[in-house]
């Protein structure tokens, strides 16, 4: 029985705003847990061990984005994000409950196979009801609607875990993917079942995938930013090493989200109209390369603060118009090509826990970072080579 007679929709037959809804609670209940994860993992294990199971975790993204298009053929779009969002509610509540690192890890590797899910279904949907003229603006509409979640819950999971310890802040984030799942099955769009994939051709849109050198230029655009925003999973324990308190996490990784709100949706805008994404992608990865060079070597916490608004300013140039990017160049049924494409970001998330377990066993973080910066220097050579696109 339905309990919510209401459709947030722009326009009839148009689901954008349940999505964007949709994109804000799983990214408010994911932004409320992750300033903090290094730290509670490091609460059972050494800091090197951090970097395996993290690496381990989200290696499973892969496997998600590999199975994908499977998984929704078999059960449907709905029902499959139906599933997912319940599962991510219950792994990411046992998370904070059961409090023994190897069950903490399964349910930690399990939430981040649903999140996939999740987020695989949202591109398809963004991607399905956008075209040429304004596909990046409401890519850049997600973006927002997403990045307010990264605003609020880090500063709301710091206060949570200042008054009630660390475990309590994932229980907390289960609270946002219930109410994101809730409103899924009540306020849902019209179902909208993707053509069979033909599973039989995955080798074959593999090589043609990798053939395409823009398509292999934005794959390695889509892993440097995804190894990015892995390394920066450590910054919480710099912060801590500098002298800020847990609240202060919060509030650092809560405003930190600020430039991704501000700049997303204009930049989106501006790439259909004018500039291509091109451009943006290119300073956007210059910044954050020079951001991690400064990083490794200050010494001062409210320097690294100042360093890292400037470094999340140049994600915010490169976080949507590199997916806009691609999907400029794929069609959405050619879903064969999307599962590949997003099995770069869990590539990423591998990577570059696995570089700071071993750098970490012998030296600080402020080298980590100052060589998370030169391999960023690859990341912006292959940006160079993408065409002018509007």
């Amino acid at each position: 029985m339905r309990l919510f007679h209401f459709r947030f929709q722009r326009r009839p037959g148009s689901p954008i705003s349940i999505i964007l809804a949709l994109n804000f609670l799983t990214a408010l209940g994911l932004a409320v847990i992750t300033p903090f994860l290094a730290l509670y993992f490091e609460s059972f294990v050494s800091i090197q061990m951090v970097g395996l199971i993290l690496a381990g975790s989200y290696g499973v993204s892969i496997l998600a984005n590999i199975f994908g298009a499977k998984i929704i053929e078999q059960i449907h779009e709905q029902r499959s994000l139906t599933l997912a969002l319940a599962g991510t509610t219950l792994t990411v509540f046992l998370i904070g409950f059961v409090g023994h690192v190897a069950a903490i890890v399964s349910f930690f590797t399990l939430y981040t196979f649903l999140l996939t899910i999740v987020w695989f279904n949202v591109d398809l949907y963004v991607k399905h009801y956008s075209d040429a003229t304004n596909l990046s603006g409401n890519e850049g509409k997600a973006g927002v609607f997403g990045n307010l979640g990264w605003l609020i819950g880090p500063m709301l999971g710091g206060l949570v875990a200042a008054r009630y310890g660390l475990p309590s802040v994932f229980i907390f984030s289960a609270l946002f993917t219930l109410v994101a799942l809730i409103l899924f099955v009540e306020a849902r769009p019209h179902d909208r079942e993707l053509a069979p994939p033909k599973h039989d051709r995955f080798k074959h849109a593999l090589k043609e995938y990798f053939s395409n050198s823009e398509l292999r230029r934005l794959y390695v655009i889509y892993f440097g930013l995804s190894f990015i925003y892995s390394a920066w999973a450590f910054i919480p324990v710099s912060l801590t090493q500098l002298g800020a308190s847990i609240s202060t996490v919060g509030l650092v990784f809560g405003l930190s989200a600020l430039p991704w709100v501000l700049f997303e949706y204009p930049i989106g805008k501006l790439a259909d109209r004018r500039l291509g994404e091109r451009r943006f992608i290119i300073a956007g990865l210059a910044i954050v390369t020079i951001m991690l060079f400064v990083l490794g070597a200050t010494r001062s916490l409210w320097s690294f603060v100042a360093v890292l608004f400037i470094g999340i300013t140049g994600t915010s140039l490169i976080e949507r118009t590199h997916q806009s990017y691609f999907l400029k160049l794929v069609d959405e049924s050619e879903v064969e090509k999307i599962s590949i494409w997003r099995t770069a970001t869990g590539l990423g998330y591998i990577a570059a826990p696995l570089l700071a377990a071993l750098i970490l066993s012998a030296s600080s973080l402020g080298f980590y970072y100052t060589v998370v910066g030169f391999v960023s220097v690859l990341f912006l050579a292959a940006a160079t080579g993408l065409k002018h696109r509007t």
